[in-house]
């Protein structure tokens, strides 16, 4: 496992949570595909040819050891995207990260570069419609540390705190989340019809 990246203000970070148990889908989702590339491969492309330099946010380094990403082993594996972002914050010395979940593989190149450049501005940088995407700046660590001390494991509670936080409109691809098999049949046949 590659240590987390430590050099400084200037990095476009770029955090892929891969550490959940997909019960709904009934596999790993990072792994599902769409075309030749996974989910997390699509994901990770799409930020990685803005510049950002991708860390994966995983339970077990092990599951993901073939790929190149450096991994940021949860903290409190299992437990959530409020742990994950916690774990991420906690190990990169940096100001801010983009969170990306691995299950919205349609994420546009559009909406990351928007969120990225307007999240200079805020704590906290989401679609109108989700809190992932989203950039999160390491101000929000001492509270995510509160509430996590209180049993709360979503990012939705994050948003009841004292921060400045930006929303943006976004197309509808670039939110839809997969969940179950059905969400990825239909995304299936969505991206096939536009083809």
């Amino acid at each position: 496992m590659q240590p987390a990246n430590r050099n400084g203000s200037k990095n476009k970070i770029a955090v892929i949570l891969a550490g959940g148990e997909s019960r709904r889908f009934g596999s790993n989702k990072a792994f599902a595909k769409i075309g030749d590339e996974t989910f997390l491969e699509k994901i990770a492309a799409t930020a990685g040819s803005l510049g950002f330099e991708i860390f994966l946010s995983v339970s077990d380094p092990e599951i993901y050891k073939h790929f190149s990403f450096k991994m940021l082993p949860d903290i409190l594996p299992k437990e959530g995207p409020l742990q994950a972002l916690y774990s991420a914050l906690s190990q990169l010395h940096v100001p801010r990260v983009l969170l990306l979940p691995c299950d919205m593989p349609l994420t546009t190149s559009k909406i990351i570069e928007e969120m990225w450049h307007k999240s200079s501005r805020s704590d906290i940088c989401l679609l109108q419609a989700s809190p992932l995407p989203g950039v999160y700046s390491r101000k929000t660590l001492p509270f995510i540390k509160k509430l996590l001390d209180l049993g709360k494991r979503d990012l939705q509670s994050l948003l009841e705190g004292p921060f400045c936080i930006k929303k943006i409109y976004s197309d509808f691809d670039s939110h839809i989340n997969i969940n179950t098999r059905a969400d990825f049949f239909k995304m299936l046949t969505k991206t096939q019809k536009t083809r």
